[in-house]
């Protein structure tokens, strides 16, 4: 599971292709998640082990209970419902999500 979607990185290589792959959730006891994204160049790049370009992070609530779907399911729901993320740096990135396609 992945999303691909245009992606620029803080030092400004463009990737058109980008693969967006959900790494880590964190559950935060106060309900509060924080999942971790990362981007690689294509999926190509990601399938072969590359380095990613970029890693970011989104915060989400998580539904804990027993109706509510999976994790990774969560978590890909929540990267898509946003509009802003933070990248490794710390830096605040616009992204537009409406334009992803699942993979």
């Amino acid at each position: 599971m992945a999303i691909i979607l245009p992606y620029t990185n803080g030092a400004g290589v463009t990737a058109s292709q980008a693969y967006h792959r959900v790494i880590k959730v964190v559950y935060r006891h106060s309900g509060e998640s924080i999942v971790e994204v990362e981007v690689y160049f294509n999926k190509s790049n990601a399938t072969a082990g590359s380095d990613p370009v970029d890693i970011y992070q989104t915060s989400f609530t998580m539904d804990v209970s027993n109706k509510g779907t999976n994790v990774k399911t969560q978590a890909y729901a929540a990267v898509k419902s946003k509009t802003q993320v933070m990248d490794s740096k710390g830096r605040v990135v616009a992204i537009d999500f409406s334009k992803a396609q699942d993979d």
